[in-house]
């Protein structure tokens, strides 16, 4: 029998464990051989993963941590300030700002600059000429998927550090934070309502641990930001000028946003379509202020030679159109539609040649792949492949 592992988010509890301890146990023959480490039968499939230190313990008594060492860490601030609550907000800012500049810089990400492409480089190079000179700005960098934008972010984020400045990378989502080093969402970072409407701040004082450390950052570099409501980013606008007391945008801070406008605009529960545009970043009066750097794909650098052939020559302006507008795609490159499985079959045949005796070869599996624009027919033509 063969089947496919679908993806898990760890918010999904126990199926995550479940999905952890498949991947990491061979040849189970029952549950019970994913519950039990070293003969002790667990009640959960967390508790095994616990055991088999697949995951770490966030059962610490931070409270107790707090308690045991908070004369320590107030005794300099006390005879400075004076006042109880100054006193613990600065410490909880140190503690912000230490977990910041504690952050281990890895040398492929310092040397990252070195490999950037010439759109990637000129980028860099422009954000990189405001942080040296002390100038603010607002920059947002578009590019499809495929244009390395996480990469860029990688150079910027780690050359930022080394020069001894505070960096904060944020994201839209989760899994977008996960690529960057010391990564927060959005709403976590700066502490975003639930509900946005025209007029949102942040929950942010200026005495604020959190505040303390956005007026202290040199850099905010915020991935996904084109997925974000523009309430969001106004939101933070407004509360970095209050944070800070300067009126440019973001408080005069040095902003990276980051996306990728071919996506979906902003989800608007129910809304119609109007309500949905009104929502995106370009129809707030901060995009008239925000530098725009735009990356590509190089077309050019595709392996496949007939398809960079076929490109060739739709960039020449040699290829036949159809209709003044529309490319007309060879026969060549075509699987010609007669029956929806006879068509799929054939396609398949195509792209996954001799497929019964190379599928358990890795590199004939990852050298190719056929692509949909809906998922129910990437369903469809996974079951037939591996049926």
């Amino acid at each position: 029998m063969r089947g496919r592992m679908v993806s898990v988010n760890p918010a999904e509890g126990e199926r995550y464990y479940l999905r952890l301890l498949l991947l990491h146990i061979s040849g189970p023959t029952c549950f019970e051989d994913l519950y039990t480490v070293n003969n002790v039968q667990h009640p959960t499939f967390r508790k095994a993963a616990l055991e088999r230190g697949l995951i770490e313990s966030d059962d610490g008594d931070v409270r107790k941590l707090w308690d045991d060492h908070y004369n320590a860490l107030l005794e300099d601030y006390r005879r400075q300030y004076g006042s109880v609550d100054r006193d613990q907000n600065m410490v909880l800012t140190d503690i912000k700002v230490h977990e910041e500049c504690s952050i281990v810089l890895e040398s492929e990400h310092l040397q990252a600059r070195d490999f950037l492409n010439p759109e990637q480089k000129f980028a860099y190079d422009e954000i990189m000429r405001h942080v040296h000179s002390n100038i603010p700005g607002v920059f947002f960098i578009d590019g499809p998927g495929g244009t390395r934008k996480t990469f860029l972010y990688k150079a910027l984020l780690a050359n930022i550090r080394s020069c001894g400045h505070i960096a904060l990378a944020t994201a839209s989502s989760g899994v977008a934070t996960n690529n960057m080093h010391g990564g927060r969402t959005a709403h976590s970072r700066f502490k975003l309502p639930i509900n946005l409407e025209n007029n949102s701040v942040c929950k942010i004082s200026r005495q604020s641990g959190t505040g303390q450390l956005l007026q202290t950052a040199k850099v905010i570099i915020w991935d996904e930001a084109s997925m974000a409501k523009r309430h969001a980013l106004e939101a933070v606008d407004r509360t970095m000028k209050d944070i800070t007391g300067v009126m440019l945008p973001f408080g005069g801070k040095i902003m990276v946003l980051g996306g990728d406008f071919r996506q979906g605009l902003p989800v608007v529960r129910r809304g119609p379509q109007a309500q949905t545009v009104d929502s995106s970043i370009r129809m707030s009066l901060l995009w008239s202020s925000i530098i725009k750097l735009q990356l590509t794909i190089n077309m050019r650098a595709l392996t496949d030679p007939w398809f960079s052939d076929f490109l060739l020559r739709v960039g020449d302006g040699v290829e036949e159109t159809v209709q003044g507008n529309f490319i007309r795609i060879p026969d060549d490159m075509v699987i010609p539609f007669t029956e929806k499985e006879k068509s799929l079959n054939a396609l398949i045949d195509a792209i996954f040649p001799s497929l019964e005796i190379n599928r358990s070869q890795t590199d004939y599996i990852i050298s190719r792949a056929i692509l949909s624009t809906r998922n129910d027919s990437v369903d469809e033509i996974n079951d037939l492949l591996i049926g």
